[in-house]
């Protein structure tokens, strides 16, 4: 879901989808109100160039805005629910359900993710139709999974965006015994596998 916010944020201005599927329509002559706010991050330090981005009925609308150098924004938008998506490189996606009646002033709050990077080694690695799989199984994050990449005797993975804090991530291949790793990530974190063949 994070991934659909970032590209409604960044294809929808101009009214389309990602996938080819007509933009909602915005009622022609229907009443309009200003949505605005602000952007900042849990420090209360304005978000400038976060992308700001509306669904109505789960359809693209094409509106959107991006703040400003103070973390400022402001756009119009037809009387009614709707849904709005935020997104910054550096911070975590959020989306809001907002119901609209009147011009509304709706401050945001977007706090920092942080990846999970690492190398799992196996035995017999270079065997490219086995790639180990990567999962969180418990934090915020539960239920993300990644296949691994090969690379030279060994296969990364990489996880954007996760929520900082306690986790459980695991790392399993067939025919060989799982590993889990109980890590706390505050910032970025490397944390590397190295998998035993099962008896």
């Amino acid at each position: 879901m994070r991934g659909l916010y970032l590209l409604i944020g960044t294809l929808c201005f101009a009214g389309c989808t990602g996938d080819g599927t007509p933009a909602a329509p915005s009622p022609a002559g229907g009443v309009r109100h200003t949505l605005s706010g602000t952007v900042r991050d849990p420090n209360g330090q304005p978000i400038p160039a976060a992308t700001l981005g509306v669904m109505i009925q789960l359809r693209f609308t094409g509106i959107g805005a991006v703040s400003d150098a103070h973390g400022d924004y402001s756009m119009s938008v037809p009387d009614g629910d709707l849904h709005l998506s935020v997104s910054h490189p550096s911070f975590r996606d959020i989306g809001r359900f907002v119901a609209i009646r009147r011009d509304t002033s709706l401050d945001l709050t977007l706090v920092p993710g942080v990846n999970l990077t690492g190398r799992v080694t196996a035995p017999d690695a270079a065997n490219p139709w086995d790639e180990p799989v990567v999962e969180i199984v418990s934090g915020p994050d539960a239920g993300r999974t990644v296949i691994t990449i090969q690379a030279g005797t060994s296969f990364s993975y990489f996880f954007h965006d996760l929520v900082p804090g306690p986790l459980t991530v695991r790392a399993r291949k067939h025919r060989f015994e799982p590993v889990e790793r109980r890590v706390d990530i505050t910032a970025d974190t490397t944390v590397d596998f190295t998998l035993v063949k099962a008896n």
